[in-house]
């Protein structure tokens, strides 16, 4: 067997060696001194510490072995960790890269064609045509503003502090309801249990906000009728808002998730297609996550899965 240098630098060493060699001394005592009534001899302080010794060096090594395992799962666990937030990054940074490489660039094509338009009918002065050659620049410029800001948002939508805080989660939702219901086409039915949770504030009311406008938004009904539903267990929480909209068909359950990927770009409705995927990042960030269901024509429902937290490790 090889022994390492480090096992007699290992203060555990010296402690194994002397319990060791007390047990077996005071074992060896008892059947030569007691039982077999032998006299002391020097052997017997020789002969105990032989057995102690080994004893000692494989009980180290063996002490040793799972503090360097233990340590690899640490370093394990750091390193997927690295790995996903590694992952979050590039995930964000492909986002930029999606949005510069192709929202972008129509808005900045629009700018180079009305400029050139606009140049030819202020050279041919030709007034009224280059009045609402400036309508569509301002448009344009509208438009580029618009899609900038919601890359910020997205971005502090989904990286801000999470800080959980005890929360009454029926009348979190009736306050966010309250501000989506103050028109007549829009109706919000909430059916949630007066629940306390300790959860995120900012996170679950951006994850309701967006819902809702998501589901106002592309009504295609006279009157957008929303129900919030709460369903409780032992470790998660889930929270279902359904509409009464068009329906989203099935093979794209996962395209609607994902940051500025929108599957209606023919649509007039305003939308750069990150509502939903707030919804997925902050689900996630917070141990939970997303699915949907829908009927066309009758109406889609989002259930987001909340991670209970234990209020004695909270932060």
């Amino acid at each position: 067997m090889f022994i390492s240098s480090r096992i007699f630098m290992d203060k555990r060493f010296y402690i194994n060696f002397g319990i060791f060699l007390g047990v077996i001394y005071v074992l060896g005592g008892i059947n030569d001194f007691f039982i077999l009534k032998q006299p002391f001899e020097a052997y017997h302080l020789i002969l105990p510490a032989l057995p102690a010794f080994v004893l000692s060096i494989a009980y180290t090594r063996h002490s040793m072995l799972m503090d360097n395992l233990e340590e690899g799962k640490s370093n394990l666990e750091k390193s997927q960790k690295e790995k996903g937030d590694l992952m979050e990054i590039n995930e964000s940074l492909e986002v930029f890269a999606h949005t510069v490489s192709h929202d972008l660039k129509s808005p900045l094509y629009a700018f180079s064609v009305l400029i050139t338009i606009l140049e030819k009918d202020l050279e041919n002065e030709n007034y009224d045509h280059a009045n609402a050659t400036m309508v569509q620049l301002r448009n344009a410029n509208g438009l580029m503003r618009n899609l900038i800001d919601k890359v910020l948002d997205y971005s502090k939508q989904t990286n801000f502090e999470i800080k959980y805080e005890k929360i009454i989660l029926n009348d979190l939702i009736e306050d966010v309801s309250k501000g989506f219901s103050l028109t007549s086409d829009v109706n919000i039915n909430v059916r949630a249990d007066m629940l306390e949770i300790f959860f995120s504030e900012v996170a679950l009311k951006q994850i309701l906000n967006n819902l809702f406008e998501n589901s106002i938004k592309y009504c295609d009904k006279e009157t957008c009728e929303i129900l919030v539903e709460c369903i409780s267990d032992e470790t998660f929480i889930t929270l279902r808002v359904s509409d009464n909209g068009p329906g989203i068909p099935e093979e794209y359950y996962k395209e609607i998730f994902r940051p500025f990927n929108r599957i209606n770009k023919g649509s007039k409705i305003d939308g750069v297609g990150i509502g939903l995927a707030t919804v997925k990042k902050i689900a996630e960030r917070t141990g939970g996550g997303v699915s949907v269901k829908s009927i066309k024509g009758e109406g889609t429902q989002f259930s987001v899965i909340i991670k209970k937290v234990i209020l004695s490790g909270a932060h």
